[in-house]
């Protein structure tokens, strides 16, 4: 007679499960709430994360979370600059950001595994390529 409630229910099921109470009324009024308004999920902020950074580096730093953005937006105008000039720059102990150039290609046919494979041209692009430093390196082991 309820089938069509199973996967809802089982989606809700832990919400149900708090809501217990001595009243069925109360439990089917629960139950319903928990089935009619699934929680969406949240979406990633990279604000927040940002912001924990920003409090992490004043903190270790003694200066205020402001002062602490504002290095840190300094440090992204300089690595833009110099990766434009000079197309390396180096976080001192950290990462050394690398600009990478790849070359545009012709539009080709393969067979692979017996079948024509049409690929298509890609542009020349630019690529931005991290790698860590050795002392961090050493220091996340």
């Amino acid at each position: 007679m309820f089938a069509f409630l199973i996967p809802d229910l089982i989606s809700v099921w832990p919400k149900y499960l708090h809501s217990f109470s001595t009243s069925p009324k109360a439990k089917a009024k629960a139950m319903a709430k928990a089935v009619a308004a699934p929680k969406q999920p949240q979406a990633r902020n990279s604000q927040i994360k940002a912001r924990r950074l920003y409090a992490d580096v004043a903190a270790l730093a003694g200066v205020t979370a402001d002062q602490a953005r504002c290095v840190l937006d300094a440090t992204h105008h300089i690595a833009s600059r110099d990766l434009r000039v000079k197309a390396v720059f180096v976080i001192p102990n950290l990462v050394k950001l690398r600009l990478w150039h790849k070359q545009a290609t012709d539009a080709k046919v393969k067979v692979m595994f017996g079948k024509e494979v049409h690929i298509a041209a890609r542009p020349a692009r630019t690529q931005v390529k991290a790698s860590v430093l050795k002392h961090m390196q050493d220091a996340t082991q």
